[in-house]
């Protein structure tokens, strides 16, 4: 028994009485005794189906599921189909993702009620990321597995990873920074326990907004950072009542983004140094005495001696911190002058001297009661 070409499908097997048949390729059934009845059955394959899913896997910074130019794509990745069409066939294929993280499966028909699932291979380097289908945030039994219950012409599947932690740092330090230099040295006063702030958007779009404070050396860190976007990260901290604010400080360069206490860092390296000084107070020393003709050179001015008013008086050096200073003053009606809120000098002190007075010698000069023996007599310590 025969039967005429199907040219819209390819030839299935054939049966006679329920078992295969074997006679002369398909299309011909050979029935040796004839039952009541015998029965022959011809069949066709079904179509290759029209369906296909596409999809691809990437590191998805921002975790949207779209592939933008920050993200990075896994290329070489096994993806694997798997499941049974509509007529029950089962479907198992694997292919590789390409150099753009993408992949597909094509020629499909529809899967039967339990779907397909798409699965892919584990990335080691990498944490799971969120997965989707069609745009849809997938929820199939975790990640890495998506079910696809209707297949379109596509169907999108997107496998995701998470960005890795970035490998730069930002360190830094706030601190009393007496001369200004930016460099924290033995006088300088650390500043702990003050709030440091660092925010913005890393290179994936994601906001970042981070706070320590510092240590009792006045130090302070933000490690495993990403790059930043355009706009950079800025660094802030908190207000210190106590003192002025100094120069800030950029990988050693003065700052000059938005003022004092917010430094910019457009590019984080490993580390950035962000350093944030204050202005040490005024000092609470003084130097306070007099110019006088003292009659018998006692250093103590007595009713009969006379104030010597309206005569310069100076005091330079540099201060604990090596600030230069250089203050000046006159004599008052009695004679006296005095100079205020000083810090202490260096090793090497401060000088005062006095200008001359032509119509007087130099007489003895005292230094809290004791006779000066410094190079001049003009000079008091």
């Amino acid at each position: 028994m025969t039967r005429s070409d199907t040219p819209n499908y390819e030839d299935g097997q054939d049966y006679l009485d329920g078992i295969k048949n074997t006679h002369a390729g398909k299309n011909a059934v050979k029935v040796a005794t004839v039952g009541k009845p015998s029965k022959v059955i011809f069949t066709e394959l079904a179509d290759v189906g029209e369906a296909r899913v596409e999809g691809a896997v990437f590191v998805d910074g921002n975790q949207n599921g779209i592939k933008e130019g920050k993200d990075l794509a896994i290329t070489n990745l096994a993806v694997t189909l798997t499941g049974k069409d509509e007529f029950g066939n089962t479907v198992s294929l694997t292919t590789n993702t390409d150099s753009n993280g993408a992949f597909s499966f094509t020629a499909l028909r529809q899967p039967n009620a339990d779907g397909y699932v798409v699965t892919r291979a584990d990335t080691p380097s990498y944490e799971d990321g969120q997965d989707y289908l069609d745009g849809v945030k997938n929820t199939h039994a975790g990640r890495n597995a998506v079910k696809v219950a209707t297949v379109g012409k596509p169907s999108k599947v997107i496998f995701t990873e998470l960005a890795d932690m970035g490998e730069a740092r930002v360190e830094g330090a706030v601190f009393v920074d007496g001369n200004q230099n930016g460099v924290k040295e033995s006088q300088d006063l650390a500043i702990p326990s003050l709030a440091v702030t660092l925010t913005g958007k890393d290179e994936f779009g994601n906001a970042v907004s981070l706070t320590t404070n510092t240590d009792s050396n006045g130090a302070f860190s933000f490690t495993a950072l990403r790059q930043p976007n355009a706009d950079g990260y800025v660094v802030t901290r908190a207000d210190t009542p106590s003192y002025e604010d100094g120069q800030d400080y950029l990988d050693g360069i003065k700052n000059t983004y938005a003022g004092k206490n917010a430094v910019k860092v457009a590019t984080v390296g490993k580390p950035s140094k962000v350093i944030f000084t204050e202005l040490p107070n005024a000092g609470e020393a003084r130097v306070e005495g007099a110019v006088f003709v003292d009659g018998n050179q006692n250093g103590v001015k007595e009713s009969q001696d006379l104030a010597i008013p309206s005569l310069a008086v100076t005091l330079s050096g540099k201060d604990e911190f090596g600030n230069a200073v250089s203050l000046s003053t006159n004599t008052d009606s009695n004679g006296a002058f005095s100079f205020t809120a000083l810090r202490q000098p260096n090793a090497d002190g401060y000088v005062v001297t006095r200008a001359d007075t032509p119509s007087y010698e130099d007489g003895q000069d005292y230094l809290d009661g004791i006779k000066n023996t410094n190079r001049i007599q003009t000079d008091m310590w």
